[in-house]
């Protein structure tokens, strides 16, 4: 479910993005790791290292969270 989205692109140097849609990364394309982190936006394309990988940046969309957190399902996740 994608509403009313924005996309930018990032091109990781050596870290591939390829089957991480949902997932978020920062403005260099790594991976967010930790509680913390800046997000940049969410995968919405993965790619492998060095092309250039579609993100999401405002909007609404599907993302992906570990296990651990407390976000509630459909809750908005705002920076």
């Amino acid at each position: 479910m994608e509403k009313n989205i924005v996309t930018d692109v990032v091109v990781p140097a050596s870290t591939t993005l390829e089957n991480k849609e949902g997932y978020a990364v920062g403005i260099d394309g790594v991976l967010t790791a930790s509680t913390g982190d800046f997000v940049y936006g969410i995968v919405r394309s993965g790619r492998p290292a060095g092309e250039a990988t579609e993100i999401i940046t405002s909007g609404e969309c599907e993302a992906r969270v570990n296990g651990g957190s407390t976000i509630a399902a459909e809750a908005p996740l705002t920076g």
